[in-house]
């Protein structure tokens, strides 16, 4: 019981620090959102600044990759080459109506920590539809880089060790 209860606090604390890596990951993701709307009005503008610009803006502003989503849920520009021309629409379901509801109303909305299906990395998410804009944007900020952002001298993985004692040695007693 004793070490069921202390996993289970582990747990806990692990949840308390993410929430606070997510509520900074959110005030820089809209930060880089309005930025990004401002800076380029069309998708057309984002198409013609290229990929190697979007990335570098990406950098500057704090988030890891941005993308561009036509009002048909085709990705029509973004940093990250393997998603262009897909299709976020083609997700389906609640996801499509999500987007949709977010085009031209002016609107921001945050997703949770998820993991990307490109590459099985932990992302957080912002979303914003500009109004009258001819797209919706998307951040993502990689955990393993948004952690050292809020606690300096962690990285994500050194975070689970910390809280885990998820040693990498044979010797060394893991607690997971």
């Amino acid at each position: 019981r004793a070490a069921f209860n202390d996993a289970e606090n582990r747990f806990a604390m692990l949840d308390s620090l993410l929430y606070r890596v997510e509520n900074d990951t959110r005030k820089i993701g809209r930060d880089a959102l309005a930025w990004f709307a401002a800076g380029y009005p069309s998708i057309a503008d984002a198409k013609a600044a290229g990929r190697e610009r979007l990335k570098a803006d990406a950098a500057a502003l704090g988030v890891d990759e941005v993308y561009f989503i036509g009002l048909d849920g085709i990705i029509g520009a973004t940093s990250f080459g393997p998603d262009e021309g897909f299709d976020m629409f083609a997700l389906g379901g609640s996801f499509t109506r999500f987007l949709s509801g977010l085009s031209r109303s002016g609107r921001y909305a945050d997703q949770r920590m998820t993991m990307s299906t490109a590459t099985a990395k932990a992302n957080c998410y912002q979303y914003y539809g500009p109004a009258g804009s001819d797209y919706i944007i998307e951040v993502s900020t990689r955990i393993d880089n948004a952690v050292p952002k809020t606690f300096p001298r962690f990285t994500f993985k050194a975070l689970l060790n910390l809280l885990f004692n998820a040693a990498e040695g044979e010797s060394e007693t893991r607690l997971v």
